[in-house]
């Protein structure tokens, strides 16, 4: 499919992106798995924190989620 950049303002947002996301993957079925992922899927949370009550722009944290799941990678137990 392609990279996708979101903005999004909530948890809620994240998961129902997350969902979509799942949603568009192609699957199959395999020996290992009755619906492995034919595809690589990678999803990466970005978090911006500024205390409102600071008083200064420049006081924001960041941190940055990143969860990978290879297509196939169920078998890398079995080999």
């Amino acid at each position: 499919m392609g990279l996708t950049e979101v903005i999004a303002t909530s948890v809620d947002e994240v998961m129902s992106l997350l969902r979509i996301g799942n949603k568009n993957r192609s699957t199959e079925a395999t020996n290992a798995n009755e619906t492995s992922s034919r595809s690589h899927a990678i999803l990466q949370v970005i978090i911006e924190y500024k205390d409102r009550f600071s008083g200064t722009e420049t006081d924001v944290n960041f941190a940055k989620l990143s969860m990978i799941d290879l297509a196939g990678s169920e078998r890398a137990s079995s080999t």
